[in-house]
């Protein structure tokens, strides 16, 4: 239950594919109709939490805004990125690209009003129904990490990597993945790397972005 009021308000169950949360009976859920993803919000007039959920969602942006944390972890195998405000002013985000081979999710909300409302509601996300209440916890959070090892894969390397198709570099689909052990993407990762048919330098990483690295490996080979 959710004592959002003087009463208590009975939860009510959002699910859609692989996952779901539990929000307030008194919020209202608003689906228009898309073609190509899911695209709803939940409201209470005050705050409002944004779900974006299929194929062709937008990717969260590369660094984190300022105010804010940011984290990489794992939500029942998936890698997700979360993002908080470390403030009373500011927004949560939960994204994850890859709930199986074809759909991602991004969760965000608006400026919050009611940062407790909303957390309680986010905090009960999960996918296939297994979660961690934990992943809103500011002890879980850096306030050194301005990127991700996930976020740093999307803006590095799939402009020139696709994961379905050639493109400049190597495709980066799911078998080439698998046929390569975390140790050697680890070491190509720090490589230096050249395209000689198109003359152009595949992004390096240096030794001290191992976080970063280290969560780019998880990713590529839990994705």
């Amino acid at each position: 239950m959710f004592s959002c009021k003087p009463e208590n308000v009975k939860a009510k169950e959002f699910k859609i594919g692989k996952i779901s949360f539990n929000y307030p009976s008194d919020w209202q859920l608003i689906e228009p109709k898309m073609i190509d993803s899911y695209s709803a919000y939940l409201t209470n007039n005050e705050d409002t939490i944004f779900i974006n959920y299929g194929r062709y969602n937008h990717k969260i942006y590369k660094n984190k805004l300022s105010e804010h944390l940011r984290e990489q972890i794992e939500i029942n195998g998936r890698e997700a990125v979360i993002e908080i405000p470390n403030s009373k002013q500011g927004f949560y985000n939960i994204y994850v690209p890859k709930l199986d081979s074809l759909d991602g999710v991004i969760i965000s909300s608006s400026l919050l009003k009611d940062r407790g409302k909303v957390a309680t509601i986010l905090s009960s996300f999960k996918i296939d129904n297994i979660g961690n209440s934990n992943i809103l916890d500011k002890k879980n959070f850096s306030n050194k990490n301005k990127e991700t090892g996930l976020t740093n894969y999307e803006y590095n390397c799939l402009s020139c990597h696709s994961e379905n198709e050639r493109v400049i570099g190597r495709s980066l689909d799911k078998a080439f993945i698998n046929s390569k052990s975390s140790e050697w993407l680890t070491n190509y990762l720090y490589s230096d790397k050249k395209n000689y048919y198109t003359d152009s330098k595949c992004f390096q990483f240096d030794k001290k972005d191992s976080i970063l690295v280290n969560q780019m490996v998880n990713y590529l080979k839990h994705k």
